[in-house]
């Protein structure tokens, strides 16, 4: 699961440097649905794997984790908050390429040379255009599924809500990102108000 995780990451931020003037949604305008689900199927999937791979017992413990999810059953298990932590990093990679603007620094570095002819006025390269925001909701809304469901799943002294507020503020709390990005990423800030202010622990 994390080898298809990383080759899935690689291959979109690929595309993402070589075609993504105006982010990945025109290019795969037809599959952007498939793909949200298939990336919030990948990240259950990664969820599952640490939790065998952490415990190192068979797959009973992820059953129990998902019956007291279910039925909201108290549970002690508490992980460990480096274990999360790798667990974030896998999944932010894998939405990144669709989700976040890139500087002028990673367009230099990274991107395809008419990308930087044609975006070098640009203090950010956006990742998508206001025709293709219900395109991006749909991301969003993948990538919010995926962290609640690793939160309640995994519980950590560092939440893995904690990563997704950082997400939030490193790559959206810029003055050049448009009101159509912050409209679509405000399902993160939405999710996030009302959780417990003790579960957030920032290193900014």
């Amino acid at each position: 699961m994390m080898e298809t995780a990383i080759i899935l990451s690689q291959h979109f931020s690929r595309e993402r440097q070589l075609h993504g003037l105006y982010g990945l949604y025109p290019k795969y305008r037809p599959y952007v649905h498939v793909a949200a689900c298939f990336l919030m199927t990948i990240g259950h999937g990664l969820c599952f794997a640490t939790l065998k791979i952490d415990a190192g017992t068979p797959s009973d413990l992820c059953t129990f984790r998902y019956i007291t999810l279910l039925y909201k059953m108290p549970s002690n298990v508490l992980y460990d908050s480096i274990v999360v932590g790798q667990l974030w990093g896998t999944i932010r990679d894998l939405y990144s390429p669709w989700m976040l603007p890139y500087t002028q620094q990673q367009v230099s570095s990274n991107c395809a040379v008419w990308i930087q002819q044609l975006s070098s006025d640009r203090k950010l390269l956006l990742p998508w255009i206001a025709a293709d925001s219900g395109l991006a909701s749909l991301m969003a809304s993948s990538l919010t599924h995926c962290i609640s469901f690793i939160h309640e799943t995994l519980p950590a002294q560092q939440s893995i809500l904690s990563h997704l507020l950082a997400f939030y503020l490193h790559g959206f709390c810029h003055t050049a990102v448009k009101p159509h990005i912050l409209q679509v990423v405000s399902k993160f800030s939405n999710y996030l108000v009302g959780k417990p202010h003790d579960i957030f622990s920032l290193s900014l």
